[in-house]
């Protein structure tokens, strides 16, 4: 117990009343004052509040208010001074014996002290204090128990100080704790009572409410616990399975949530703890959490059905290229299936050959696949249109292999000469062109030697590359040049050429142009790549139109029509400050100029309107006082028509042009006029600016 209550009486003075009030009446039975003694190995005393502890038993039991004296009588508290008697005239001392102070216990004269039995009842006579009787709580040999005001131990249920105890007849009334079954039921017990929390007992932990044992799950704090109904309660650790899920508890007991170790694996649990099985995704990696291994995390290499996986130490699975033992693997990233890949592996522009044989390990050296050999190099790429060092089992020489297109060793290189097989598994020594493993060589017509760099057959220049001798093709950089070689002939190209949708231009030489080019009085723009322009484009720091042949458009007006689609094979655009009419044939970004006007459009108080319109009414004439011929209307009240001329005659009243002077509409010489009305059909754009 820990709360302790000194009680400092003065035994003395208290026995001098009592001594005096007995020389003229006969004293009442003396109860005992609460008193707890605690006997200590070096017989110092420790005294206890009755009135301490926690927590309530709600039931039977005694309460500790009773005045049972055990057989000792009023008569028996008068003081018994013993030393003073003479031994010659007095009787010998048997049972209880009060000396003024407290109560003793004789036997044929004898004091006795400690645990003793007297009519059935248990007393605890203090030897610390000559045998005194003691009351209250009492700590001796390592145990509590209490003594009712008459002394006796007390025994089963016990209300002390608003606090439920139990007391074991059958292990000399000494109070329990821990769990004990009491009647059938079981109970938690602590140095303060009935227990509310947790309880050790045994090396088991259990969680009391009101001294019942709890069972189930029980949220403390932060925390969840399984206290097992089927070990009566008591706190599981490590796996349990509860209902259709499984949960890890720590040592503590708390049930885990996220990321559990054991000491040895881990494991997962969601939210609810429940742990995690199958698939889980955690902070963006994938990990296999193995149900048929109570739930723990896998790494290494496992299958999952009919696919191989690879999970690092910390259980997440590998993606792309991964090191396992000193040796390279690669499970495939894409969606991130992880599925470990075996057999041939294009990454990039390199392949490489992952061993089905050895769970997809990366080969390295020389290896055959279906019959046909291959070399990788250091960094596990197969050699691809390279020549490979290999054992020439005709001379004792270097010797090399050519890794074709198709990664495979074909051919021989010795001493700068090329030799093939000549059907009949023979090699022989090769002369001109010869294709070898899908890439052409060209090999002296005179001495053998295998040709690289630039050369000239037959009037076509070839380039074969410098360091493994075959025909290069496509684009090709040399000494700070561009060529284009043809991937079919291989030959080098000249003039225009087209590659995936760009042209570019090769001079005489093969040598690729950029920038400005004027091929037949025709201007083209080669950007930095040396494609063509088309389009607009700011050259020089200025904007210039290019058609979609490239043909640089040196008018402003022209390019600007380019920018127009038309519902017809026609477009009219008309230059309001200039004053030019043009009129276009073709189609968008493709308009060439068929014809242009100079024209009169309206003056600055019935300016022409701006914008986009298009053709939808023609007539003969109009007029009130005047009369203007052959109109062409594309909005509203704006036409393109004639001068105006004196009614209904062939005079000019005003043959201005070339000025904005009209009341809005465009006004063109009279058989200019007629040629739109009888040839732009409706639906021709007009763009006036």
């Amino acid at each position: 117990m820990n709360a302790r209550i000194d009680h400092r009486i003065c035994w003395r003075a208290i026995g001098l009343v009592l001594l005096s009030a007995s020389l003229s009446v006969f004293a009442p039975a003396f109860s005992c004052t609460a008193y707890a003694v605690e006997e200590g190995a070096n017989n110092d005393i420790v005294e206890r509040d009755s009135t301490e502890g926690s927590g309530a038993f709600v039931g039977g039991g005694l309460a500790q208010d009773s005045n049972d004296y055990a057989g000792k009588t009023a008569e028996d508290s008068n003081p018994q001074v013993v030393e003073s008697q003479d031994s010659s005239t007095t009787e010998k001392l048997s049972g209880w014996q009060w000396d003024g102070l407290s109560w003793y216990y004789y036997l044929d004269d004898c004091r006795l002290t400690g645990m003793q039995n007297v009519d059935g009842s248990l007393f605890y006579l203090d030897p610390a204090r000559d045998g005194a009787m003691s009351c209250g709580w009492i700590f001796t040999d390592n145990k509590w128990y209490y003594a009712s005001p008459s002394g006796a131990l007390a025994n089963g249920w016990q209300l002390i100080g608003g606090q439920w105890y139990w007391f074991d007849s059958l292990d000399g009334c000494s109070m329990v704790t821990g769990r004990r079954v009491i009647d059938g039921h079981p109970y938690l017990l602590g140095t303060y009572g009935l227990i509310n929390g947790w309880c050790l007992d045994n090396g088991l932990w259990y969680w009391g409410s009101n001294g019942e044992v709890l069972t189930g799950w029980l949220q403390t704090g932060n925390n969840w616990y399984w206290l097992d109904p089927a070990n009566d309660g008591a706190m599981s650790r490590g796996i349990v399975s509860v209902g259709s899920s499984r949960y890890y508890l720590s040592d503590s007991g708390a049930m885990a949530v996220g990321w559990a170790f054991d000491g040895t694996d881990w494991y997962y649990a969601d939210g609810s703890g429940a742990l995690a099985s199958g698939w889980r995704s955690v902070n963006g990696a994938w990990y296999w959490l193995d149900i048929a291994n109570d739930n723990r995390m896998v790494t290494g290499f496992f299958s999952i059905g009919s696919n191989r996986y690879h999970f690092s130490s910390t259980g997440a699975l590998s993606l792309g290229w991964f090191m396992s033992d000193g040796d390279w693997y690669y499970a495939e990233p894409s969606n991130a299936s992880g599925i470990v890949k075996t057999g041939w592996l294009k990454d990039g522009s390199q392949y490489y050959y992952l061993d089905p044989a050895v769970d997809g390990k990366m080969l390295l050296g020389h290896f055959s696949v279906n019959g046909k050999s291959y070399y990788a190099k250091g960094s596990g790429a197969v050699a691809c249109r390279e020549w490979v060092d290999v054992l020439d089992s005709v001379q004792d020489g270097p010797s090399k292999a050519f890794a074709g297109s198709d990664c495979s060793l074909c051919g021989t290189l010795r001493n700068g000469k090329l030799f093939t097989s000549n059907g009949d598994g023979e090699l022989v020594e090769a002369r001109g062109f010869v294709t070898l493993g899908g890439c052409i060589f060209y090999a002296d017509p005179t001495n053998g030697s295998l040709s690289v760099g630039w050369q000239n057959v037959n009037g076509k220049w070839y380039f074969f590359d410098e360091t493994a001798g075959y025909a290069r093709s496509g684009w090709l950089s040399k000494d700070g040049s561009w060529f284009y070689l043809d991937p079919s002939t291989y030959v080098m190209k000249t003039g225009w050429v087209a590659v995936n949708g760009y042209w570019y231009y090769l001079n005489s030489s093969g040598y690729m142009q950029t920038g400005w080019l004027n091929l037949g009085g025709t201007w083209y723009w080669l950007d930095a790549s040396g494609a063509m322009a088309t389009g607009w484009r700011v050259v020089d720091g200025s904007w210039n139109y290019f058609m979609a042949n490239g043909a640089w458009v040196s008018d402003y007006m022209d390019a600007k029509a380019q920018s127009y689609s038309s519902n017809t094979n026609w477009l009219i655009l008309v230059d309001t400050s200039r004053c030019i009419t043009s009129i276009y044939t073709g189609s968008w970004n493709n308009w060439s100029l068929n014809r242009r006007y100079v024209c009169s459009t309206g003056k600055a108080s019935t300016p022409t309107v701006i914008g986009e319109y298009q053709v939808y009414g023609k007539g003969y004439s109009f007029g009130h006082g005047y009369t203007c011929y052959y109109y062409t209307q594309f909005y509203g009240d704006y036409l393109f028509h004639s001068s105006p001329y004196y009614v209904n005659s062939n005079r000019v009243m005003d043959p201005t042009m070339g000025v904005p002077s009209s009341a809005g509409c465009v006004r063109l010489e009279i058989q200019n006029a007629k040629w739109i009305y009888d040839n732009i059909p409706y639906g021709t754009k007009v763009v006036t600016y």
